[in-house]
């Protein structure tokens, strides 16, 4: 929405002669984003400082930004996290031909505090101007648009037509395998450090255990889960 342009290029002429000088304001944001609708009123808030020479120092900060799980929520999942994210701020900071991005936003955490998730980049002035959509997407807006194209295109193409059966057989044995592929990294990985953990002060392999001997009594799949957070829980509660 550009309709205020006109009141802010007279407010950036009626400063021109100022060595520094603030804008305060929102930038309102609508259409569709890969074909969802957007109407995202974000704070917006500019300070400019211009040296001797009249060079410009600008520093920028943009934010609350919305995000959309699916949409543009480009943070990596991490075990036991339970939402898209929150609080998405954006500073940038430009001088000497350089811009600096930085992006921080928290993700709540099941019977944890939230973890703080960071994105940065430095890159030439010149660089954002000859490819400004794709810093747009990958540092303002976070897109995800990788993942969602890889669930929406299959349902594109595959719309209408018959499969082999041995594709459908090879097909069945998809979810146990992306489950498994989520499971183990979650269960056996250290998340800071990357490296295999195998050990009674691994939480979560220890409510993984006991998780999956109770689902081979109860053979109930919503009591299972529901156990498995539970006993999750009451481990970390007390230990």
């Amino acid at each position: 929405d550009l309709s205020g342009a006109n009141e802010l290029i007279k407010a950036i002429i009626n400063t021109a002669e100022l060595n520094y000088f603030e804008i305060d304001g929102s930038l309102k944001i609508n259409g569709k984003l890969i074909g969802i609708n957007i109407n995202w009123d974000v704070p917006l808030n500019i300070k400019v400082k211009l040296d001797e020479k009249r060079n410009p120092e600008i520093m920028a900060v943009i934010g609350e930004i919305p995000t959309m799980l699916g949409v543009n929520n480009d943070v990596p999942y991490q075990s036991g996290d339970t939402e898209s994210g929150h609080d998405r701020m954006l500073y940038v900071y430009y001088k000497d031909g350089y811009v600096y991005f930085y992006r921080s936003e928290y993700i709540n955490r099941f019977a944890s505090s939230a973890r703080k998730y960071e994105k940065k980049l430095l890159i030439s002035l010149e660089e954002l101007i000859n490819n400004p959509l794709e810093y747009v997407y990958m540092i303002i807006i976070g897109m995800a648009a990788v993942t969602y194209f890889s669930r929406e295109l299959p349902f594109v193409i595959l719309k209408g037509k018959k499969l082999n059966s041995s594709i459908v057989e090879w097909m069945g044995y998809v979810p146990i395998a992306v489950l498994a592929a989520l499971l183990i990294p979650a269960l056996l990985i250290d998340g800071e450090s990357k490296k295999l953990f195998i050990s009674l002060d691994n939480l979560f392999l220890v409510a993984g255990i006991f998780t999956f001997l109770f689902g081979i009594f109860i053979k109930n799949l919503f009591a299972v889960i529901i156990f498995g957070i539970s006993l999750l829980a009451v481990i970390r509660y007390f230990f």
